[in-house]
């Protein structure tokens, strides 16, 4: 299937990548993801061929500074990138959207992210906020021990940016974020989910690596070493710059697959075509404008938000949190879209070949991700009725 995303001229439609367009060759890729989806979720990862190109096509480095080897794409070329690669597979586009870590190591001294990557051009970083249990002081580092859970893409990272908690003299344990080598790591096969079955989402177990106090930042509260505005946005910020082309793909996706279903179904009893239904004429219009005012309220608050950080300025942190409240929406909506889909398709589309059913246990697992839950939610509230909130979270 081909996409029907509406990109400027020229863009959408390219069969085969241009130079420096990281949404071309997103592009080029998405009939061969969508082909081997089936294969990757019955793997549960994708296959390796397929992490190769899109690797040599730049995607793991969208985030990747320019100035080591990265695209360090601007915020809507990468939802635009992710949104593409989600409607072709949302797998593949939750791989690459989580796989941009990388983009961290602009927190690192730039000698230390010049080691990383000159070790590894290109690298895939996977990432997990979930901090580890207090790490061992040890000589220039830390000791580590324990698991990290739910590291999309964990059997073709090359790197892990973990959380841990570190010991503070006189204090509580400090939170910090450390570099790892796939060599101080093991992939525990702990995945076996509803959905996403493919981002090889396992935990990842460290016992006791050493960890070099040089590889560790906090982008929660330390500024950026690299100068691109890109870097002016904060942790969870960027963060949601990744995710937010997601629910987009997926819920872009959903409608072109009903609207595709409906033209050729008919009722079993009146023979009456689904398309020539009222009912399911309003409700395919209900969804497409619900799906096209999320994606312009995404759109429009990014365009603001990257105006302020190429201007050399810090990010507002309440035009942070409408963003928040922007990608936040269009996962509702996606959720809302797909279940629309299935009440118009009715019950063939219930089996595990179909799509419509992988979109929708695909977006019910990503709408478990921390900056869609109950806790975000109400940050990004209280934050817009300018309440106390930790901007390091917005």
């Amino acid at each position: 299937m081909s996409t029907s995303i509406a990109y400027p001229p020229g863009r959408g439609g390219a069969t085969a990548p241009r130079a420096g367009d990281p949404v071309a060759a997103a592009a080029a890729l998405h009939d061969e993801l969508n082909r081997r989806a089936a294969e990757a979720e019955a793997s549960r990862q994708l296959p390796d061929d397929v992490v190769r190109s899109l690797r040599e096509a730049g995607l793991f480095s969208l985030a990747l500074p320019r100035r080591l080897g990265g695209r360090e794409a601007d915020p809507r070329t990468i939802v635009e990138v992710v949104e593409l690669l989600s409607h072709a597979d949302p797998a593949a586009g939750w791989s690459v959207l989580i796989g941009q870590g990388a983009g961290f190591l602009a927190w690192l001294a730039p000698e230390v992210a010049d080691e990383i990557v000159a070790a590894t051009p290109a690298p895939i970083v996977a990432s997990s906020f979930a901090p580890l249990p207090p790490a061992v002081p040890a000589p220039g580092g830390h000791r580590l021990a324990g698991r990290w859970p739910y590291c999309s893409v964990s059997r073709h990272a090359d790197w892990l940016m973990g959380a841990f908690l570190a010991p503070a003299p006189g204090g509580p344990p400090m939170l910090r974020f450390g570099f790892l080598p796939a060599s101080d790591w093991t992939v525990a096969d702990t995945w076996d989910p509803a959905g996403l079955v493919a981002t090889a989402s396992n935990d990842v177990a460290v016992d006791g690596a050493l960890l070099p106090e040089r590889r560790t930042a906090d982008p929660r509260t330390e500024a950026a070493r690299e100068p691109g505005p890109l870097y002016r946005l904060s942790l969870f910020t960027l963060l949601r710059v990744c995710l937010a082309g997601f629910p987009l793909g997926v819920a872009r996706r959903a409608l072109d697959e009903i609207t595709t279903i409906v033209t050729r179904k008919s009722r079993s009893a009146s023979r009456q075509p689904l398309a020539a239904d009222p009912l399911v004429q309003a409700e395919l219009a209900h969804a497409e404008a619900a799906y096209q005012a999320a994606r312009a309220g995404v759109l429009a608050v990014l365009d603001e938000l990257w105006a302020q950080a190429q201007r050399g300025e810090a990010v507002d942190p309440v035009l942070r949190a409408r963003f928040a409240a922007s990608v936040q929406f269009a996962m509702r909506t996606a959720l809302d879209v797909v279940e629309s889909s299935f009440r118009i398709a009715g019950g063939g589309v219930l089996y595990r070949t179909g799509t419509l059913q992988r979109l929708w246990r695909d977006l019910q697992v990503a709408a478990s991700h921390v900056v869609f839950g109950p806790d975000s939610v109400r940050r990004t509230g209280q934050a817009l009725l300018g309440q106390d909130v930790p901007v390091a979270l917005l």
